[in-house]
């Protein structure tokens, strides 16, 4: 049974970091780049998936050959490495990947919740924008299902960590009492404020934050009672830190010898 669905991807087995990097896009720029492959290819239905692991692209009933699509992403991102680290699945293989995407199957930390989440952001927003139809509609409500039921009838999620899980777990393991401990955690979004979640569950009560926009970090540490400074301060407060978290956005490495 041809259902003309393709998945075109790049991930952390397959891309390399620094071309993930590129390719990683605010919500404004994916629903653009949807427009603009849609316009281009004849796409009928279309939800674009990216997280900082990866970057993935549904696509129901297109017109032009894979070849073509593969071609206007390059010249859009103007990324010549592009080709060399996709993946290209389609009918019933592109299906079986949706679910272990949802499913948490094909994550880095295996059975880590976010990637649920993230799936359903990312569907609700095409969806709200009318770029989705009945055929996506129904692959990705039942890869939710999927989801579901492998999370509730399987342990799957009993030992699931995220990286800022296993980050605390790892300095827990290395103090012998975390909880006397000075903590610095670089980054305001969405890891970061997990780290800062895990670790004040530890007992740790001397925490900072900083980020490169101050504004993100204030709000993180008001909302942790978390002290906070500006990033340029950073390498002079590094010393006074036991344990160093840090998670951000940036291309090139935040701490360097």
């Amino acid at each position: 049974n041809k259902m003309n669905f393709t998945l075109l991807g790049w991930n952390f087995r397959s891309t390399p970091l620094e071309v993930r990097d590129r390719i990683s896009l605010t919500e404004n720029e994916q629903l653009e780049l949807v427009h603009h492959i849609k316009a281009s290819c004849g796409i009928q239905e279309s939800v674009l998936l990216s997280t900082c692991n990866r970057t993935e692209l549904f696509l129901y009933n297109m017109e032009r050959p894979e070849e073509e699509l593969l071609e206007v992403l390059q010249n859009y991102w103007g990324i010549p490495e592009l080709l060399q680290s996709h993946y290209l699945l389609r009918e019933e293989k592109a299906l079986h990947h949706l679910f272990r995407v949802a499913s948490s199957l094909d994550s880095m930390v295996v059975g880590e919740p976010q990637i649920l989440g993230q799936l359903k952001e990312a569907f609700g927003r095409f969806h709200e924008n009318r770029l989705t139809g009945r055929f996506l509609y129904a692959m990705f409500t039942r890869a939710f299902s999927v989801a579901k039921r492998v999370r509730t009838e399987t342990s799957i999620g009993d030992n699931a960590v995220s990286i800022s899980y296993a980050a605390v777990e790892l300095a827990k393991r290395i103090f012998e009492d975390i909880r006397q401990q000075k903590v610095l955690v670089i980054g305001a979004g969405e890891m970061a404020e997990l780290a800062i979640l895990h670790l004040l569950r530890t007992g740790i009560h001397q925490l900072k934050v900083t980020n490169r926009t101050f504004s993100n970090a204030a709000k993180l540490a008001e909302q942790f009672q978390a002290s906070v400074f500006p990033f340029e301060k950073l390498y002079s407060e590094l010393p006074d830190a036991d344990i160093v978290i840090s998670s951000t956005g940036a291309r090139e490495p935040i701490l360097t010898p």
